[in-house]
């Protein structure tokens, strides 16, 4: 069962509030560690830091998803002779 919205409970709960931030924070930091811009990444983010994934079963599939979509991505770039980007050791500037 998913957690409850943070405003939707008797009892505010700061983690509902804080988690999701702290998470996106983490996220974007990593973003601009690899250099990478990757927004449907704060979407899987926020979709897990707020609860809607409570079991292991369900992370798995969501990650066999984010996986899929990736290969198939990289695949469709390639093919239409188009760079897809992939990290390097260069850092651009």
């Amino acid at each position: 069962m998913p957690a409850p919205a943070a405003l939707s409970r008797q009892v505010f709960d700061w983690r509902l509030v804080v988690a999701p931030g702290l998470s996106l924070a983490a996220t974007a930091a990593l973003k601009i560690l690899l250099n990478a811009s990757h927004p449907p990444a704060d979407a899987t983010t926020r979709i897990v830091s707020v609860g809607i994934i409570t079991k292991l079963p369900y992370l798995v599939v969501i990650e066999v998803a984010v996986l899929v979509v990736t290969v198939q991505a990289f695949s469709v770039h390639r093919l239409a002779g188009l760079p897809y980007p992939v990290w390097s050791t260069a850092r651009r500037g």
